[in-house]
């Protein structure tokens, strides 16, 4: 209200017209403002049809205003206490070795006991391919062997292989 009654409202600034006692048809149409006439203490608001000078009281944001303003404009500054600093610094120090997620694959792979389990799937029949190319492409990437330098990477590419060919055969 301050900001309003002071005319620091921007031009642009989407408002709704509330409490007109002498025009009413004004009431509950909405917007824009132009400028704010200090000399007269009034916002000068473009409506669709025609422009109106009005009291700051007879104004209200408009609810999508409203939540314009409160939407961050991501230059905001953000304060982080200690811990949220050490935590921060945490998340970024430590770097993963990408040859733990190829082994990580390994393992699935091997410990797989059918074909779906292999690639990934649920067992249930389907006749899409694209599911099944699609899962053999995700996990023979990270199980072949010119990606993963694992010394069993070679024999998981072969039951990887197998198990899409297994599955693609639509006899």
């Amino acid at each position: 209200r301050r900001d309003r009654d002071a005319g620091k409202w921007a031009r642009g600034t989407i408002v709704v017209i509330q409490g007109m006692s002498q025009a009413r048809e004004l009431n509950g149409r909405s917007g824009a403002v132009v400028l704010f006439d200090s000399a007269m203490g009034r916002y000068e608001v473009r409506l669709a049809d025609r422009a109106v000078r009005l009291k700051p009281e007879a104004l209200q944001l408009h609810p999508k205003q409203r939540k314009k303003n409160k939407a961050g404009k991501g230059d905001e500054v953000v304060f982080l206490t200690e811990d949220q600093k050490l935590a921060r610094e945490g998340m970024y120090a430590v770097r993963m070795d990408p040859q733990f997620w190829y082994d990580q694959a390994l393992e699935r792979v091997f410990e797989a006991t059918n074909e779906f389990e292999v690639l990934g799937l649920e067992a249930t029949f389907t006749e899409e391919l694209s599911v099944i190319k699609k899962a053999y492409r995700k996990i023979s990437l990270a199980v072949h062997p010119d990606k993963n330098k694992h010394p069993q990477a070679d024999a998981a590419f072969r039951k990887v292989y197998g198990a899409f060919e297994t599955l693609s055969d639509l006899q």
